[in-house]
């Protein structure tokens, strides 16, 4: 019984990602617990404070070269009942893997966009009715926050709109920790191996490009109600930054064509929204996401190669 005014045993298990750390002749002073109700359900959260713990070193890798292909795959994938495919990574050393973010995470996501739906259709009908002049919740709500509120009705409004919008915050709060999460376990780890990270830049999206862009190859409904979402599932800014943050080094490396070069013959093959691709000149199957790996790390190799010359 939490919070019943008396001190009783509560046995918690829980995940100790950072538990390898603390070595075994550190005492425990305090333990926190905290409970945070997310809808119809509780969290749990428990930090320990250790007297004696020294930070462990960690001894990262001074060489070592790994290419990240960058996209968004949900299903089709092996891995597809593991997770949301984000990042595929092949290194020089020949071993190669894949960055997975929880399937809740588009779960959550999901919520979310019902939510706002749902909050927006009931300000476009309380709009409709009452001749207001702004064009979305978010403005009418602040200018009730500003000038004050005038009816019972509007506070009842007012209410309930802050109501839905700290349930968006706590699931868009807890879709964020998740994803930090798994990338960060994912550079922490990679960095033990690899010292310099091979990344594509950002992609292409003029005129020019023989590639065509998500926009051209998503329906109208697919791009408005997700684009903006995949972009956010992934957060491939924030990969970049943890991996600076660790201190790997960022090589950059062209975008143009690494998914239709075949890895093996280096024939470009024409684009399509399949995993699975066949190079029409020699024949070979691939995962499209991982030979696009192996065509980055090729490139980086190039690159580095070019400036050791120069």
């Amino acid at each position: 019984r939490l919070g019943a005014g008396e001190a009783e045993w509560v046995r918690v298990r829980c995940k100790g990602g950072n538990w390898h750390a603390v070595p075994e002749s550190a005492e425990f002073t305090t333990a926190k617990l905290t409970r945070r109700q997310d809808g119809a359900r509780w969290g749990y959260s428990l930090s320990l404070t250790v007297e004696g713990a020294e930070k462990a070193a960690t001894a990262w890798a001074t060489t070592g070269l790994v290419a990240f292909d960058w996209g968004h795959r949900e299903h089709g994938h092996d891995s597809s009942a593991e997770g949301i495919r984000a990042f595929v990574w092949r290194g020089n050393d020949g071993c190669e893997g894949e960055i997975l973010i929880p399937a809740e995470c588009r779960r959550m996501l999901d919520e979310i966009d019902a939510l706002k739906e749902r909050a927006d259709k009931t300000y476009d009908a309380r709009r409709a009715t009452l001749s207001l002049p702004e064009r979305n919740r978010h403005l009418y709500r602040r200018r009730l926050e500003r000038s004050g509120v005038r009816t019972e009705e509007e506070a009842n409004w007012l209410r309930w709109e802050m109501r839905y919008e700290r349930r968006i915050m706590r699931r868009r709060k807890r879709f964020q920790n998740l994803r930090r999460e798994t990338y960060t376990l994912a550079v922490r780890e990679l960095r033990e191996h690899y010292a310099q990270f091979a990344v594509e830049d950002q992609p292409i999206h003029d005129a020019v490009s023989d590639e065509p862009t998500i926009r051209t190859l998503q329906t109208d409904e697919q791009r408005r109600r997700r684009q903006r979402a995949n972009r956010d599932l992934t957060a491939r800014y924030e990969f970049l930054a943890l991996c600076e943050r660790f201190g790997a080094e960022l090589i950059p490396v062209p975008a143009r064509n690494t998914t239709r070069e075949c890895p093996g013959c280096g024939h470009l093959d024409d684009s399509t929204a399949e995993l699975l691709m066949v190079c029409s000149a020699c024949g070979v199957a691939r995962d499209r996401d991982r030979g696009a790996a192996v065509v980055i790390l090729r490139r980086a190799e190039e690159a580095l190669a070019s400036h050791a010359a120069e």
